[in-house]
């Protein structure tokens, strides 16, 4: 109630929240604030309920999603389609910036890695549902060529039972496991390839453009909005969520992509530039809140 009375006593013009479940106390506020709300929907947490959905969405202005796929979850689940845009993130290049061979030494300088293997990069939760056992396999039957390859895993260090099973399943694979920072770069300029192997469903995919603006191709599952991303002549990196032989298949192609694709990494970073920058996202957003206050 307190946050009520001092967003009534603002006189907001619009009210934007960044999540569902504060929607019924920022109704509140509008109600009594005359203003109009805008809800942002980053994933399914939530709006679980329909007959919920049906009743808050009668008092809100706009929702805005962060993919189709999240759009069309919410309007399944009894969402307005009337009143319900699609906003996709969008990262701001210069904190995520482009990272050629100099960049790659440092990074592994800094990491005490080598220059010389073929290093694959995940980044995020280490469990079942981010397919982090699908890529220690499909990286375990994959073909150097002489190089030898290494996993860097960077994230919440995994429950003792499943560390195991990873080493177990990959015995032959050199796993670098480092615990979540909040220097991302470092790790990105360090890798050769992102893979985002994810099995259930990623309303967005932040890690696909994170990794795409440092110049580095992503290999990702081809399931919730991870598509929205990869697109055009980057829709060759999807593969079947969970399906290791078509994986191991996709990283063996980008083993040598610096020298036999050279425009690859140029190709990432505009493809950021273009759909997903941090400066479009922001337009789109208030847009959308004007719109909503006139």
């Amino acid at each position: 109630m307190p946050a009520v009375r001092a967003g009534v006593r603002t006189h907001p013009d619009v009210i934007y929240l960044n999540r569902f479940r504060p929607l019924p106390w920022a109704l509140a506020t509008g109600t009594l604030a005359r203003a109009p709300v805008v809800c942002h929907l980053h994933g399914l947490i939530g709006i679980e309920k329909p007959a919920v959905n049906r009743i808050l969405g009668r008092f809100t202005s706009r929702f805005l999603c962060v993919s189709h796929f999240v759009r069309d979850q919410f309007v399944a689940l009894g969402g307005d389609p009337g009143r319900t845009d699609v906003v996709h993130n969008g990262v701001d290049v210069e904190e995520y910036p482009f990272g050629g061979p100099d960049e790659m030494r440092t990074a592994r300088a800094g990491l005490g890695l080598s220059d010389a293997p073929f290093i694959v990069l995940f980044f995020g939760r280490v469990d079942p549902e981010k397919g982090v056992d699908v890529l220690v396999k499909a990286v375990s039957g994959l073909d150097g060529g002489g190089r030898p390859i290494e996993l860097l895993i960077v994230g919440p260090q995994p429950d003792e039972a499943f560390a195991r099973q990873l080493t177990e399943r990959a015995p032959d694979v050199r796993i670098n496991l480092l615990p979540m920072r909040s220097d991302v770069v470092g790790p990105l300029h360090a890798a050769d390839v992102v893979v985002v192997p994810s099995v259930y469903a990623d309303p967005f995919g932040q890690v696909v453009i994170e990794a795409l603006s440092t110049g580095r191709p992503v290999i990702a599952s081809s399931i919730g909005g991870i598509p929205e991303i990869l697109t055009g002549d980057l829709a060759r990196f999807l593969v079947p969520a969970g399906d290791v032989t078509a994986l191991t298949r996709k990283l063996g192609e980008l083993l040598d992509w610096r020298t036999r694709d050279e425009g690859l990494a140029e190709a990432c970073v505009d493809h950021v530039q273009q759909h997903f920058s941090k400066s479009s996202m922001v337009d789109a957003i208030e847009d959308r809140l004007a719109h909503a206050a006139r």
